[in-house]
């Protein structure tokens, strides 16, 4: 574990190939992430459809095993990581709304299939970057924190 006052020992690997003489440039390193990422655009776009259809299949259950509820949370979390990589925040907050709400109903023994689904199809919804006005796509995001917090026992406030 590392201590506060050994943090600023610690050296950033990317930090010391930036700094180093003849190294790459911080402009053309993120080029070549962005490049990098761009070449896998539609392979991570087949994988958000793949996680929003298994998650439309989970949450046609109207008590599901906690396996499938488990597996629920694992392709919410897998669809906010991809979301998140190709700058699609309203899908990145839905997901992560989804994956508060699971784990909010395991905590507290409870299950609401229709809160699940609501979120499935706002995140088919966002999954579109022009299907809403970016109106809608705030009132379908403050919808779902507002599903969340009230099935999930969350407190209205909380942050996604």
């Amino acid at each position: 574990m590392v201590k506060p006052n050994q943090a600023a020992a610690l050296e950033n690997p990317l930090k010391r190939f930036l700094d180093a003489p003849g190294g790459i440039s911080q402009d053309a390193a993120i080029q070549r992430a962005t490049d990098s990422l761009e070449m896998i655009r539609h392979s991570a776009m087949e994988e958000i459809d793949s996680c929003l259809a298994d998650i439309k299949a989970l949450c046609t259950a109207p008590n599901p095993t906690p396996q499938q509820r488990q597996a629920l949370h694992e392709r919410g979390n897998s669809l906010l990581g991809f979301a998140g990589m190709y700058d699609m925040p309203d899908l990145c907050t839905a997901a992560y709304s989804l994956c508060e709400l699971v784990d909010a109903m395991m905590m507290h023994g409870r299950w609401s299939a229709e809160a699940i689904h609501i979120h499935y199809d706002a995140m088919h919804k966002l999954r579109e970057p022009h299907a809403l006005t970016a109106e809608e796509r705030e009132r379908l995001v403050t919808g779902l924190r507002k599903v969340t917090a009230r099935i999930g026992g969350l407190p209205p406030r909380f942050k996604t």
